[in-house]
């Protein structure tokens, strides 16, 4: 769905993978979605291996969050839930440092022009 979107907007020329068909590669920009999400009352504050993997999945694994922050060479964006990324000790480390260095915003603080290009 999204490289047909992304193809409806005149943008074919846009990877769109897997962060484990990612491995080995680089762009200069990458947008990682992390996928996931649910309500934050459902979201455990002390949760189980087994918890994760059925809330989180693979991007709770170490070696699949490395490959997703390194293969960006210039900007990285991760859209995500943050609550329920905060549950796994790894990403909690990583949204306290993005947001000690003002990284993080929300997607209502996000504006885009229509018709921006995305080229340079």
């Amino acid at each position: 769905e999204i490289k047909k979107q992304l193809a409806l907007n005149g943008m074919r020329d846009i990877t769109v993978c897997t962060i484990m068909k990612s491995q080995g590669s680089e762009w200069k920009y990458v947008i990682v979605s992390t996928v996931r999400s649910c309500i934050q009352e459902e979201i455990d504050k002390t949760p189980t291996r087994s918890w994760e993997n059925s809330r989180l999945g693979f991007i709770a694994d170490a070696h699949q969050i490395n490959v997703c922050l390194t293969r960006a060479q210039e900007g990285l964006c991760i859209i995500g839930n943050g609550y329920l990324l905060e549950s796994n000790a790894l990403w909690r480390k990583l949204l306290n440092h993005y947001h000690m260095n003002r990284c993080l915003t929300t997607a209502n603080a996000i504006k885009i022009k229509k018709g921006t290009s995305l080229r340079q």
